[in-house]
């Protein structure tokens, strides 16, 4: 694989997208406040990014998360009702992103995974619902139809 090579368009257009909604990370830095300051913080970020890529490393702050609860359902006073959610750096979020789209880009390019997960997501995707018993009906007598694993399993 070639070396991925980061540009400013591509950060300012993945700053631009941010959604300003999404809670802020470790490093308490908000969306909106990438999402506003794009222009300006694009040029750094692309040779940070760069940098990381070039020498392997990603700083510290990077890798910490904060752990909150997040509610599931029922009583809201039950500790059970919870799950922990890591919320990690959006600035790590966008460059694992462009790490993952180029991974992605050079295995289609190279159709490394046209033969195996895309066709084994496809078959999954098209075949599950169609074998799911809400969605079939077993002679035709309206009565629910079985799926039976192995069923699944040819499709792959």
């Amino acid at each position: 694989m070639k070396t991925i090579s980061i540009n400013k368009k591509g950060v300012l257009k993945l700053l631009h997208g941010l959604k300003e909604h999404k809670a802020s990370g470790a490093d308490d830095i908000h969306p909106r406040i990438l999402k506003a300051a794009a222009t300006e913080l694009a040029p750094v970020l692309t040779q940070l990014f760069q940098l990381s890529l070039d020498t392997g490393q990603t700083p510290k702050d990077w890798r910490d998360a904060r752990v909150v609860p997040i509610f599931k359902k029922g009583e809201k006073h039950q500790p059970a009702n919870y799950r922990p959610v890591s919320l990690t750096s959006i600035i790590c979020k966008i460059l694992e992103h462009i790490v993952h789209s180029s991974i992605m880009d050079h295995l289609d390019q190279h159709r490394i995974l046209q033969s195996t997960w895309i066709q084994e997501e496809k078959v999954l995707r098209d075949t599950a619902p169609r074998h799911h018993p809400r969605n079939s009906q077993q002679d035709g007598q309206g009565q629910p139809g079985r799926c039976h694993p192995s069923r699944l399993c040819q499709g792959f």
